[in-house]
């Protein structure tokens, strides 16, 4: 393991280089990065063609003007991009690279998560994750055709029940520093504990079935083995168990609380399913991210609060003031390590809407890219460290900072993750005066935003342990 240097006396030591503009001067963050359009703005200068369609890098590696990657008014990508957003672009060195990249990140949680502890001390929420993340699956072509169709070229998502991160394959021509804040987010939803979902592999006669036969094969074994049960709850657990989700991954994932969970323990009994080997934990005692969790759940608005609020900045180009803790909630019960998953006394209570799963994610991403930072700071060359925003400064240039149903606000987004420490300096900006309903550290304490005036955003506990 290499040595642990700080990533701020990397920052200081080292120029940041910046092609996109060399007029910075110390403007605020707000100014820099959040105004959608406007002179000295990021999406100002993308938007007016201020950097070019491909920057590229002496590795071969290359960065997209993020307006070219979605095509404008061109009617797509430029020739430059086009083969570059099709799976058979990636060569074996470009695959190797990326999985390498998003695999250090991973490191870097189970680093987090398991803060020096030894495995026999290890509690139900470290174990838990710790086993996914060694288990982990990592795709560079996915199979559905829409994941990386346009606007979304860029993208990456995280499937609970597979375990697996895909991303597309744009990613695999770009540097790391690129992505890797996206891959931290995606990561983050593993670390959601309304995620955590207990996956009972299919057994005896349904896992050996042919593919064409399978269903067939699901439906006779469950009304066998639930024989008793009232016909049309064995015919609606018969077509729960035959979803694409089950047949295709031949897993039955439970969710906390989940009402099937009795049932499929039926199933277990009857030889048809096994119970997993290292179960989610069913109260949130011991999640290393339950400051985070905790106040996210009562300090955000729901997506009908923030439609009503109209959160736009496309006539000024100035973007929006930081959304302040949820007038609904006003000051949330924390919750409290006893509470089980998902239980009404809470706010965050396993909300299904992606709204509070989504700020979750970016919170916990935040929390572990300062901690992957700090642990690998060599990893980060001087030349491209400005683009560790490159994630969400896509996502806030081609939003226009509009509302969404399933996202905060996009500049709310990126304040999150300006908390960390030197990101602001990498980006080019001053960062000191960003504010968040919720603030993190690299363990994910996270403190609601009524006393951010006396917690300074992006400290921390403890220095990530060294190996």
């Amino acid at each position: 393991m290499q040595t642990i240097k700080m990533w701020l006396s990397v920052l200081v030591a080292v120029v940041t280089l910046n092609p996109i503009s060399h007029a910075q001067g110390t403007r605020s963050c707000e100014q820099r990065l959040l105004a959608t359009e406007g002179a000295g703005s990021v999406c100002g200068e993308w938007l007016a063609n201020q950097s070019p369609i491909l920057q590229r890098f002496d590795d071969g590696t290359m960065v997209p003007n993020p307006y070219s990657l979605e095509g404008g008014k061109r009617g797509g990508p430029p020739r430059e991009l086009r083969n570059l957003i099709r799976p058979s672009s990636t060569s074996r060195t470009d695959n190797a690279r990326t999985i390498g990249a998003i695999q250090s990140v991973v490191d870097s949680m189970k680093e987090q998560i398991r803060n020096g502890v030894p495995d026999s001390e290890l509690n139900a929420h470290q174990r838990y994750m710790l086993d996914r993340l060694s288990r982990i699956q990592i795709d560079t072509n996915p199979s559905d055709p829409d994941a990386c169709a346009a606007p979304n070229h860029f993208n990456a998502a995280y499937a609970q029940a597979s375990n697996t991160i895909s991303v597309c394959p744009i990613l695999t021509h770009m540097p790391p520093e690129a992505y890797i804040a996206l891959i931290a987010h995606e990561l983050g939803h593993l670390a959601d504990p309304c995620n955590m979902t207990d996956i009972y592999p299919f057994a005896g006669p349904i896992a050996s079935a042919p593919e064409a036969q399978l269903r067939g094969a699901i439906d006779s074994s469950v009304r066998q083995c639930l024989q008793g049960q009232p016909q049309q709850t064995v015919t609606a657990f018969s077509e729960w168990a035959q979803d694409n989700n089950r047949v295709s991954t031949r897993t039955f994932p439970l969710y906390p609380g989940d009402p099937k969970r009795q049932l499929t323990e039926r199933l277990v009994s009857c030889g048809l399913a096994t119970r997993p080997d290292v179960p989610a934990a069913t109260t949130y005692a011991g999640h290393p991210y339950l400051p985070v969790i905790s106040c996210v759940g009562g300090s955000y608005p729901r997506p009908h609060e923030l439609q009503a609020a109209a959160v736009s900045s496309s006539k000024s180009g100035v973007a929006a003031p930081a959304v302040r803790a949820s007038s609904r909630f006003g000051n949330p019960t924390p919750l409290e390590a006893s509470d089980t998953v998902g239980s009404d006394r809470h706010p965050h209570v396993c909300d299904r809407t992606m709204n509070v799963k989504e700020t979750t994610a970016d919170h916990v991403g935040a929390s572990l890219l300062q901690y992957h930072l700090r642990r690998l700071p060599s990893t980060v060359r001087a030349d491209r460290r400005q683009y560790l925003g490159y994630f969400f400064q896509t996502t806030h240039c081609s939003s226009g900072n509009r509302p969404s149903p399933d996202y905060l606000p996009s500049a709310d987004r990126f304040r999150v993750f300006l908390q960390v420490a030197g990101l602001g300096q990498a980006l080019g900006c001053d960062a000191s005066q960003v504010q968040t309903a919720c603030s993190i550290n690299e363990n994910g304490a996270s403190t609601p935003s009524s006393t951010l005036a006396s917690q300074p955003t992006g400290t921390t506990n403890r220095a990530p342990a060294s190996n």
